[in-house]
């Protein structure tokens, strides 16, 4: 945090420990400012975390969620700050556009095995997200996720992904942030925007997808994307 004291900042700016999947409330905390009275130009997301250090590293040690030789299921620690400018206004060539938002919860987790995964959270987060942009899942061409890298969230995505697709195609791309940064926490929210923006701009990917991030106390954001 900055040390400028308090009344140097603006008195809308919101400080909170949200997570990966508190992007989807900064996000509509965005949006009901633009869409207020005396709406700024511009609002400004930030997301700070870090898994390095020596409490973190011995905690995630004990519990064999860090990758390493002995343990390929498992993430890498990092750390990272991330921010975005966001603007209602339209732009002179073409930007990101964030469509629709959509927050689930989901039940089951990888450390409780008496609930069984069926990733029905996430998937109500995909279609909300969906319903939000008033999209149909064929407007779809690829989707992305801040994943950090054990199996049974992969294992979620594909389960959601699968219930949420309404046709079958023989090659859907997934983009994982994390293969680039490690485990980043927060930060994966305006990384995960900017990084697929920029990957979005010529047409590697398609101009329309889905972003989705996860907590570990099972809150889940979904993103509907389009690069307009």
């Amino acid at each position: 945090m900055s040390n400028r004291p308090e009344e140097d900042y603006d008195p809308r700016t919101i400080l909170g420990c949200l997570g990966k999947a508190g992007i989807a409330d900064a996000l509509l905390g965005a949006g009901s400012m633009f869409a207020g009275e005396a709406p700024p130009e511009y609002v400004i997301i930030v997301g700070v975390d870090s898994f390095l250090d020596a409490a973190s590293i011995e905690h995630f040690l004990a519990q064999e969620r860090i990758r390493c030789s002995i343990n390929p299921d498992g993430f890498i620690p990092g750390e990272a700050a991330a921010a975005i400018a966001l603007t209602p206004r339209q732009s002179s060539g073409h930007a990101l556009w964030i469509e629709g938002v959509g927050t689930a919860h989901e039940p089951a987790s990888p450390f409780d095995e008496a609930t069984s995964l069926r990733a029905m959270g996430l998937t109500k987060a995909l279609r909300n997200a969906l319903q939000s942009a008033n999209w149909s899942a064929d407007d779809l061409l690829f989707h992305a996720s801040a994943i950090g890298g054990e199996q049974w969230y992969f294992k979620e995505a594909a389960l959601a992904m699968d219930r949420v697709m309404t046709r079958k195609v023989a090659y859907f791309p997934h983009r994982v942030a994390a293969q680039s940064v490690g485990e980043i926490g927060a930060a994966f929210g305006p990384l995960i925007l900017s990084w697929i923006g920029a990957e979005m701009a010529p047409d590697d990917l398609g101009t329309r997808g889905l972003l989705h991030l996860g907590n570990e106390n099972g809150q889940r954001a979904a993103l509907a994307i389009h690069h307009r």
